[in-house]
This record gives C-alpha cells, structure tokens and sequence, in this order.
C-alpha cells in the first residue's frame, strides 16, 4: 500500500438510515407521549387543526372540556359573534328552569365569521361528537346578502385541510392534524415566528381569555349611537357597502336548507339573531329590504317541522343592552337569553318541543 494510506471499514449506508429511522420513530413517540399527558397538556395553549380561524378552535378546544367534565350538553347553540356575544347559557337555563323545573345544560359555540354556509359545515362537525336534545342555530338577514357575504363570511373555514378530512375527504395533512397530539400543540406556535405574528390570531387568544365556561363572550360596552340612524361616521358604516343593493345569495340559502334536513338526527331551531331597530338604515331598501330577506327564510322552513324563533321586532331588549346595531352587551344577552328559555320552555309545555332536560337540576 502506498505510504501515508489507511485501511477504513464503514458500515452499509442502510443501517445508517435505519438507526435514523429508530431515532426519529423514538423522538415522534415521545412528542406525542407527552403532548397526551394532563401535566403537559395543562402548560399548553388550545390545540390547534391549523385553522385560519383560532376562534374556533378555542371554541371547539371549550366545547371538549364542558363535554369531558359533564358528559353531553342538551342544548347547543351555533352561530357567529352575534350568537357568541348574545346567548348566555346559564341564563337560559335558568329560565328554562323556572318555566318547567328542569334545567338543561347547555353550550354556546358561536364563532366570529360564521355565515350560513361555514355554520352548516360547522354543525356537521359538531354532530360527528356531540349528541345534544337540540340544536340552536342562529342567523341574521344581513348575512344572506351577496355582497357582504363575499365581503365578510370566512371563506377558508370549510377549506380548511383538518375540516376538509373530518367531512369525508382523504387528506394525509388532515389526517396527521386529527391523529398527532404533538403537531397540534405545535400549530397555535406557527403564527409567532412570523413578522408581526397574526393579528386576528392574537386577538382571538386575547378575546378568549373572557369567554365563560359555556362558550358565552360577555361584553360591557354600550353604543353610543344607538338613538340616530348611522351615518358616514358610524362605527358600523362600512355596512353600507354590503347592503345597499341587497341581493340575497343563494349559496346561503342553499345551506340555511341543508342545515334544517339535519332534523332527521337532531331536533333543529333556526333562532334569527336581533338586529336594532336603527340597523334597518345600512339596507338600501331600509325595512323593505330586511322584510323581503325575512320572508325568504320563512319560505325555506316553513316546510320543515322545525320552529323559526323570530327575534327583531319583539323589541325584547333596550338600547342599554345593545354593544352595536347588530351584537349585544352582557347586559342584553342575559334579557335576551332569559326571554329565549322562557320561550322555548313554552314549546316544551306546549307538547311542541322535546324536554331539554333529562333531570331536575
């Protein structure tokens, strides 16, 4: 052999491979083992499915731990940030319990940016886990116009890779997403390394911090400008732009329909989410406008056996209890959701509702 030359043995490149393989296996299972158990899960923010929406995801993280600490709700209410802002369980409940002496246990996912069409997809998800006595799901007028709702809905909701899987499609990501504890403990930390983070993902972590147990977000503010019809300079103008030519979207439609023929595996109530009497100003019609918008809803239920709750013109709640011309304040989320226990206790009483409660609380 030539001078200065050594004889070396390497070992075959797969089994260097392989050992990679065993580590990376060894250091995947113990990421999961400890992003399963309750010591790490406790120091951990709200799992994430890589939504867009962060919201939601608190909420559906809020919903599994009311179900996990006592059993199924019997009532669930699904909705946007009019449902979220406006119902309070407890309230309810507590309404519904005077009226029959029985009190139901009840959750609120309502979820900022959830239009007709996302509040359908919603509440297929949410039935896949869940197994109230009744379903409550709200909507307003405005979210059935064309324009805001191409302006306004989450559009990225029901595309969503982990929805997209939980609905039926066979979606790799989607499937690591539903079965890896560790990547979704992961993927609320994503937003922080980019520059300037996510602005509606911060906002949403914030925001949580003041939604109860039972999905309710309180609010004190109160409107200031509730006694004069808005103008250029109202906080809410911009709904001008949405609802001046008020086209009603048959998309939204089209889901209002295929959430009521869920009826065939839950009791369904379509609750209309109020709108200040001042908010009719923002249509281009006015009241015209919102009337016809209306009548196109009851048109849709109307052959279902299913109770539309029509909410604007009972006038159930003062300009105290309004934070906007469209959201309440605490202050009128508990008139509202005591008016609506009381309400739908009647039905029960009535023979024209299950009973929302198994038990006397």
């Amino acid at each position: 052999m030539p001078r200065g030359a050594f004889l070396s043995v390497s070992r075959p490149a797969g089994r260097r491979a392989l050992w990679c393989l065993i580590w990376l296996a060894l250091i995947i299972s113990l990421a999961e083992t400890l992003a399963r158990s309750d010591a790490v899960q406790s120091l951990l923010p709200a799992p994430s499915y890589g939504m867009v929406n962060r919201q939601f995801e608190l909420q559906w993280d809020r919903l599994r731990t009311f179900v996990a600490q006592g059993g199924q709700p019997d009532c669930i209410f699904l909705g946007s940030s009019q449902m979220l802002r406006g119902v309070d369980p407890l309230a309810f409940a507590a309404a519904y319990r005077e009226e029959t002496g029985r009190e139901p246990r009840c959750f609120n996912l309502g979820v900022r940016g959830l239009d007709p069409v996302n509040t359908y997809k919603a509440a297929l998800l949410l039935l896949q886990e869940n197994n109230p006595r009744l379903l409550i799901i709200g909507t307003d007028i405005p979210s059935y116009s064309v324009q805001r709702a191409d302006r306004l809905r989450d559009k990225a909701f029901s595309e969503q890779v982990w929805v997209r899987y939980r609905l039926g499609e066979p979606l790799v990501e989607g499937w690591l997403i539903d079965h890896s504890a560790a990547l979704r403990a992961y993927l609320p930390k994503r937003f922080y390394f980019t520059i300037g983070h996510d602005a509606q993902q911060v906002d949403a972590e914030e925001f949580d911090a003041v939604i109860t147990r039972e999905g309710f977000g309180p609010t004190d503010f109160k409107s200031k400008v509730l006694g004069e019809p808005p103008g250029a300079d109202d906080p809410q103008a911009e709904l001008f732009e949405g609802l001046q030519d008020f086209q009603l979207a048959s998309d939204q439609l089209a889901a209002l329909e295929a959430t009521l023929a869920l009826r065939v595996r839950v009791p369904v109530i379509i609750l209309e989410l109020p709108l200040h009497s001042t908010f009719m100003h923002f249509f281009g019609n006015g009241r015209a406008d919102y009337e016809r918008g209306l009548q196109a809803i009851r048109d849709r239920i109307a052959p279902a056996p299913v109770d539309f709750v029509e909410t604007t013109d009972q006038n159930i709640v003062p300009d105290s209890g309004w934070a906007n011309r469209n959201h309440l304040n605490a202050q009128g989320a508990e008139t509202f959701s005591r008016w609506l226990g009381a309400h739908l206790a009647g039905l029960t009483l009535d023979g024209k509702l299950p009973s929302l409660a198994g038990v006397t609380r």
